[in-house]
């Protein structure tokens, strides 16, 4: 805390006043109250193997400020995105994150989209989930009454 002392005199009493002001100053950190994001999670659902899908989470910066915004994800590869890019968001600025799930084999994957304004001022976690899958060549079957019906019609 610092405090400043100036004076003043008042021209018609001819006094002078000595004030003392007392300032206190505090950094404030980045809030997440300035942020909004369209998803809390993204769970991809099913996809098949060796095949992608793709989603988007847009934040946007309700601040007075420009923030710098360190894009990470953490977790199974098979869930990506920009990893380690650096995005300057203006205020009132909207910015898409894409995010891909791109699984290698037949399991559940886990990840974390992880958002760091201002170097870990604050930082924001977004669940990410998928399920690889592998439906393999379709199967088809034709009973044989049916067949033998169809058969006689020709």
């Amino acid at each position: 805390m610092d405090e400043f002392s100036f004076q003043m005199q008042d021209i018609k009493a001819k006094t002078m006043f000595t004030y003392n002001i007392i300032v206190k100053i505090e950094l404030s950190e980045t809030s997440r109250e300035y942020f909004s994001f369209n998803s809390e999670s993204i769970p991809f659902g099913y996809c098949m193997i060796n095949h992608f899908k793709e989603e988007s989470v847009t934040i946007k910066n309700f601040s007075t400020d420009k923030v710098v915004v360190n894009i990470n994800v953490e977790g199974d590869n098979d869930l990506q995105s920009v990893d380690n890019m650096n995005i300057n968001l203006w205020p009132n600025q909207k910015f898409d994150i894409p995010v891909y799930f791109f699984p290698h084999g037949i399991s559940t994957f886990n990840a974390d989209l992880v958002l760091n304004f201002n170097d870990g001022n604050y930082i924001k976690r977004i669940p990410l989930s998928g399920l690889g899958v592998d439906f393999g060549s379709p199967l088809v079957t034709v009973k044989n009454d049916l067949y033998e019906y169809y058969k006689a019609q020709l």
